[in-house]
């Protein structure tokens, strides 16, 4: 299903299967040695399906891991009982590059206390979940590079990514389109969070506040800079954007 390669400071998993069954979490470790874990499709693009009720991949405190060429299949029909994410990291680097995270109960990435997560050509979209529907990231930053939340949904906050405690959102490129949520459809901010938009497209995005964009600051202020893109289609019962 899969084979192992080393060069310099990276170690390598080509996943030769076209489509591989994950039965059991897979935990990517500390970073001790300056290593770099890719997980990535040989020869294409190879399809991943979920196969456990609990996070598929956590990356530990200092990991540092690349996916790349992967279709992730959360399997949402079979693992509905909880709420666990495609990707759980804490206090990491995740780069996510030319990947599809689908179909799961719970946000498809899972981001907390100070992790970078940079995804590039990825596709998000027909995730379920509490708060971010598509990402979740708490105190973490994401840099969204010519890619697609689309289609995911919140029962509460961020259909399409939902920032809390300083947790920011730095869009470059790509669209955030027809995502759900009760408290903003594309994305919600909270407690000190920020959104920074320097292209790209946020449409087509629904909620009962804040089509686009909601702001509960609670008791931090949180911060949403429109550099360019654009903005447009977005329905909420109060506030647009």
């Amino acid at each position: 299903a899969y084979t192992s390669a080393t060069a310099m400071e990276f170690f390598t998993i080509n996943i030769t299967n076209d489509d591989f069954a994950i039965t059991e979490q897979v935990s990517i470790p500390v970073n001790k040695n300056g290593v770099k874990l890719i997980i990535k499709g040989a020869d294409g693009i190879k399809t991943l399906t979920r196969g456990v009720q609990n996070s598929l991949f956590v990356v530990a405190e200092n990991g540092d891991v690349t996916f790349e060429d992967l279709i992730i299949d959360g399997d949402e029909e079979s693992y509905k009982t909880t709420y666990s994410s495609i990707i759980f990291s804490n206090n990491a680097i995740v780069k996510v590059n030319n990947v599809t995270l689908k179909n799961n109960h719970g946000s498809a990435i899972s981001v907390k206390d100070g992790t970078q997560l940079e995804l590039n050509n990825v596709v998000i979209s027909g995730n379920t979940a509490e708060s971010g529907g598509g990402i979740y990231a708490a105190n973490s930053h994401v840099t969204l590079t010519d890619s697609e939340i689309s289609g995911n949904t919140a029962i509460e906050y961020g259909g399409g990514v939902e920032l809390i405690t300083g947790g920011s959102l730095t869009l470059n490129g790509g669209k955030i389109s027809g995502n759900k949520a009760k408290h903003g459809g594309a994305v919600e901010l909270y407690g000190g969070s920020t959104f920074t938009m320097n292209d790209g497209i946020i449409s087509g995005n629904t909620a009962e506040f804040g089509g686009a964009i909601a702001i509960d600051a609670g008791y931090t202020q949180c911060e949403v800079t429109l550099n360019g893109g654009i903005i447009y289609g977005n329905f909420a019962d109060e506030g647009t954007y």
